[in-house]
């Protein structure tokens, strides 16, 4: 399953800063990209660009192989997106989010709040009568809210993200036969050129014991055989 553009957008935003969703958006989807060409494309030093794949290379988005430069003696990395890490820290981080709403959720329904429409300030209740029940900064009387709005508000992006994560379930459970068969299937090519290499191992070691020399004691004995013959 491929990562939505919004998706993607959100991810690397919150990880690695929005300065790097350029970079990820021009690699994504090809492979081994060399960084020269990315600080060409971007109109950024080398350094820069480097600097931002460090950022998602913490999280293991991104891979990248080294190859010498022939004429000038130096290394050249070339850089791949990992779209399937990327899914699973987006998936992760999706969880997270939603254990952060569950618990607003019950602290809004559990706790009484108090403001200030001045300041736009707010505290629960043992804040509200540490002061009082006055604005610490204009002195103010607080005023208890009713905060059902903003429960509402909560629930409704809980909603939204639990229907997501879900979504993102099922995608990646439709994806583990796929996974399944692409792993036997790799299983099954190591087996063949095991095979393959064990033939061509007893092939060498015949040849080799048939073109090898026999030993000068043999020859001599040869010699003294036909001698006698004589």
């Amino acid at each position: 399953m491929k990562l939505s553009t919004k998706a993607i957008e959100i991810l690397v935003t919150e990880i690695a800063g929005k300065d790097t969703l350029a970079l990820v958006v021009l690699i994504k989807n090809k492979q081994h990209v060399s960084e020269f060409k990315i600080a060409d494309k971007m109109k950024i030093s080398v350094n820069q660009v480097r600097n931002m794949l460090y950022k998602l290379i913490d999280y293991n988005m991104v891979s990248f192989i080294r190859k010498k430069d022939k004429k000038k003696g130096w290394y050249i990395y070339y850089w791949t997106f990992n779209e399937a890490r990327a899914l699973e820290i987006f998936d992760r981080l999706l969880n997270l989010k939603i254990d952060k709403l569950n618990k607003m959720t019950e602290l809004e329904q559990k706790e009484q709040y108090y403001s200030c429409q001045e300041d736009k300030l707010r505290f629960n209740q043992v804040e509200a009568m540490e002061h009082e029940f006055k604005c610490p900064e204009c002195g103010q009387i607080l005023k208890l809210e009713d905060n059902t709005q903003m429960i509402a508000k909560i629930k409704k992006r809980l909603e939204e993200l639990t229907n997501k994560e879900e979504f993102y379930v099922q995608e990646r459970e439709k994806r583990k036969p796929k996974q399944k068969k692409e792993e036997k299937k790799k299983v099954k090519k190591e087996k063949k050129t095991k095979k393959k290499e064990k033939k061509r191992k007893k092939l060498r070691i015949k040849k080799q014991l048939k073109t090898r020399k026999k030993p000068a004691i043999f020859k001599k004995r040869r010699q003294t055989l036909k001698k006698k013959k004589r």
